[in-house]
């Protein structure tokens, strides 16, 4: 592989990230940037609003009573929340302690927020992180055909 594969899939296989890829509809695993960036790996999913009227009306959908904490629970899931003026970006990742780390437990936690979106599943920008680093349709479309 070359150097971009071997950051991509250090820790997870291509053939995992397309076994997590078909097992969740809405969210994307993200690669961590790395380096100074602090950041970690993780499941994105970005829903967009307009205005605060919409804002709030997202909120309702997501049966949390806004406006949201840094971290809030989504159908029993602790879900990070990072609010921007038309979208908010929910983020998972650490289920076996490890924050900077996404693993099979934080899948099955996406899978049970993604099943309680109902309406706000309409509101999805995808990809959420439109770079390489995003495991999305766009960048791997090879990801998403079954076997």
């Amino acid at each position: 592989m070359d150097r971009w594969n071997d950051y991509l899939f250090r820790g997870h296989s291509p053939e995992e990230l397309a076994e997590w890829a078909l097992r969740l509809n809405f969210s994307r695993f993200c690669r961590a940037f790395g380096g100074h960036a602090n950041d970690g790996n993780q499941l994105l999913l970005v829903l967009s609003y307009h205005g605060q009227t919409d804002q709030e009306r997202l909120w309702l959908e997501l049966a949390i009573s806004g406006p949201p904490p840094d971290v809030t629970t989504i159908a029993g899931v602790p879900v990070s929340l990072s609010q921007f003026t038309d979208h908010v970006l929910l983020s998972i990742s650490g289920a076996d302690g490890d924050p900077f780390e996404v693993t099979l437990a934080d899948v099955e936690r996406a899978a049970l927020v993604e099943s309680k979106l109902g309406a706000a599943s309409g509101r999805r920008i995808d990809p959420p992180m439109d770079d390489p680093h995003c495991i999305a349709p766009k960048y791997y479309p090879d990801f998403w055909k079954k076997p």
